[in-house]
């Protein structure tokens, strides 16, 4: 059996967990537990909001861009449920567009998860 790594996802701009996990024929096991975080500005924004923005998911694209490898099967990300608010929504919409874009680079399918799935699966 080939070993093969899922890239687990919970997104947002302001912190992004990440974990990774190899399965293997002695069963899955986790390589990689993190939270990425950013900071927002110090001071008032001398760029736009949405600059700002961009530059966060940089960072956290780079961060998650390390742990993917030829064996990466997958990235899976966490659905949110429930509302948000319209600076949440925004935020999450970032950041899902930024791992689609890193999933089609890297040719690999995005899979999203409601809390309930994971829940259910752990």
């Amino acid at each position: 059996m080939r070993c093969v790594r899922v890239v687990g996802v919970d997104p947002g701009l302001a912190s992004m967990g990440l974990a990774v996990v190899e399965f293997k024929e002695g069963g899955p096991e986790l390589l990689s537990l993190q939270v990425v975080r950013t900071k927002p500005p110090a001071k008032k924004l001398r760029l736009r909001q949405a600059d700002h923005d961009a530059e966060r998911v940089r960072l956290l694209v780079a961060a998650l861009a390390k742990q993917i490898t030829p064996d990466t099967l997958a990235i899976c990300y966490e659905a949110p449920a429930g509302g948000r608010s319209a600076r949440g929504a925004k935020a999450l919409a970032l950041c899902v567009g930024a791992l689609v874009a890193l999933a089609e680079l890297h040719k690999i399918p995005l899979l999203s998860v409601s809390p309930q799935e994971l829940k259910e699966k752990l």
